[in-house]
């Protein structure tokens, strides 16, 4: 990827924020993670450290949300829509860690969507709405974050 497409990439707010969970902490896996602007939690991740990264990173998101909506208005021909408080996603192979999650982020008032396969979460998923995924690394069928940020993208 040349410096210029990297640099757009990085500079330009994201959606979609991710959060990777994964057993392997090797360099290889940490730089992977990285380079799709996701952010790793190595297991096993305490819940409170999980719901911590997940409030963090959707304030950045709403923040980056505000400035981009802001900078909408003052530009002819654009429009300032609302698209509702950030949703969580999170997609993982064991029914109780989506769960516990989906009962803690709900306490909290989040509103949570689970899927058993990244597959099933790329269905389901459309732009447009701020929002937060927490992905078990080891599903199957999918190999890192990149296919997941690729949707975004590409809306």
């Amino acid at each position: 990827m040349n410096e210029a497409r990297a640099s757009r990439f990085a500079a330009r707010p994201l959606a979609l924020c991710c959060i990777v969970l994964t057993g392997d902490i090797s360099t290889k896996t940490s730089r992977d993670v990285a380079l799709e602007h996701c952010t790793q939690l190595n297991k096993p991740a305490k819940l409170k450290e999980i719901t911590y990264v997940i409030q963090h990173l959707l304030a950045q998101s709403e923040q980056a949300s505000i400035e981009d909506r802001l900078s909408r208005e003052i530009t002819p021909g654009t429009t300032n829509e609302d698209s509702g408080s950030p949703i969580i996603f999170v997609a993982d192979n064991d029914y109780m860690l989506r769960e516990t999650i989906r009962l803690v982020l709900d306490a909290d008032g989040r509103e949570v969507e689970d899927f058993s396969s990244c597959e099933a979460f790329l269905e389901a998923y459309s732009l447009g709405r701020e929002s937060c995924l927490l992905v078990d690394a080891n599903l199957l069928g999918m190999k890192g974050p990149g296919p997941i940020k690729n949707a975004e993208r590409s809306g």
